[in-house]
């Protein structure tokens, strides 16, 4: 998949998106965060999986070409299961700056994969920050732009961001450890019962 999307993987790093191509995911704000962070990171690119309304995908293309970025952002559209988990795996970043997404699937998959994620605050994952798994942020280009910046600044470890980002969703979200913790509360409920 990324051969076709004209991205080495020995040598170029990625940032993606994945999700419904909506006003209210903050795709613009992300292209215009993009274009502020493209002018120190030669080898990067942004990946925008997902489609919407023909006109939003038109007026994001044409901001993209009015930012010019059309050489460093690829609009994959539809993608199979199977290529969004490949594109997901060489991540550098996932990033979802959206205006009201309450805890997202897409941002879920990509903890799973192990990328570290830039999340909007009105996403609802605090435990982004609780497990140092990437960061939450406002919505606008500055504060994209900056944690995008900090992230891929050389201080930053993302082999340890990615090593959270499995950790919190072991922790929090695997079936079997909700089912133990369910059961938990259950018997305290029974046990309180019976007293």
């Amino acid at each position: 998949m990324l051969k076709k999307l004209g991205i080495n993987e020995n040598t170029d790093r990625y940032l993606i998106f994945v999700g419904r191509l909506d006003k209210k995911k903050g795709v613009d704000i992300l292209l215009k965060s993009f274009a502020k962070t493209i002018k120190k990171h030669e080898n990067l690119f942004l990946v925008i999986v997902g489609t919407g309304k023909k006109e939003y995908e038109d007026e994001l293309k044409k901001l993209m070409k009015t930012l010019q970025l059309d050489n460093k952002v690829k609009f994959t559209g539809f993608v199979s299961e199977q290529e969004k988990l490949e594109l997901l795996e060489k991540a550098s970043i996932f990033l979802t700056p959206s205006h009201s997404d309450v805890h997202s699937i897409a941002i879920q998959e990509a903890l799973v994969m192990g990328v570290p994620v830039i999340v909007s605050k009105e996403s609802d994952w605090p435990e982004i920050d609780e497990y140092n798994a990437g960061m939450t942020i406002d919505t606008d280009v500055n504060s994209v732009y900056k944690a995008i910046e900090k992230m891929l600044d050389q201080e930053t470890n993302l082999e340890e961001l990615s090593n959270n980002a499995k950790k919190l969703i072991e922790e929090k979200f695997l079936m079997e450890k909700i089912i133990i913790k369910y059961e938990s509360e259950f018997n305290k409920i029974v046990n309180n019962y019976k007293k």
